[in-house]
């Protein structure tokens, strides 16, 4: 595992890094979970989100991008992407242990595309559970469903209702992405 240390910049709407964090994002996430990254760069403008890409120290590529949506009780992780080819060397815990430095007197609330046995990348999914399990996330009995699919919710440091979570994601898409929250029985 690689400890060199991590520099995080606010991720600029044009230039190398931008770019650099386009080609991460896209390869990084199923069309049906992207949002328009002219939307992401105008949401970050809100001082409440944090659109990142994550530098290792002498590196003048991001090997990481995050964005999060940090309010009075909750930091919601949005995205959070490691570059695949420095996946395994704890680029991610280093990412969310530096959130749990910066918030930690705040829920921390994630989604992750359900744990199901028959989808295609099942294997990849259970990975994604075990590692932010790792990483001291725990699976709620909250889903959340959002332009037709659906995501588990994780939390670490508390819990968050459903009626909060909805207000919380609702507000951080400008009520242009409309969530709505499930309990599961």
């Amino acid at each position: 595992m690689d400890h060199r240390k991590l520099r995080a910049v606010p991720v600029p709407f044009f230039g190398r890094t931008s770019r650099a964090v386009r080609r991460l994002y896209l390869r990084s996430f199923p069309k049906a979970e992207q949002l328009p990254l002219p939307l992401l760069h105008a949401i970050s403008l809100r001082r409440s989100c944090h659109f990142l890409a994550w530098f290792e120290e002498g590196a003048s590529a991001p090997c990481a991008l995050s964005y999060a949506y940090v309010i009075q009780d909750l930091a919601y992780i949005g995205f959070l992407a490691v570059d695949q080819t420095l996946r395994s060397r704890g680029v991610g815990t280093r990412i969310l242990q530096e959130f749990q430095r910066r918030y930690p007197d705040k829920v921390h609330v994630l989604e992750i595309e359900p744990v199901e046995e028959a989808a295609e990348n099942a294997e990849q999914r259970l990975k994604r559970l075990a590692f932010y399990e790792r990483n001291g996330f725990t699976p709620t009995n909250l889903t959340t469903h959002q332009f037709g699919e659906d995501y588990t919710v994780l939390t670490r440091n508390g819990s968050v209702t459903p009626e909060r979570l909805e207000h919380v994601l609702d507000n951080f898409g400008f009520g242009l992405v409309r969530t709505t929250v499930t309990v599961d029985d």
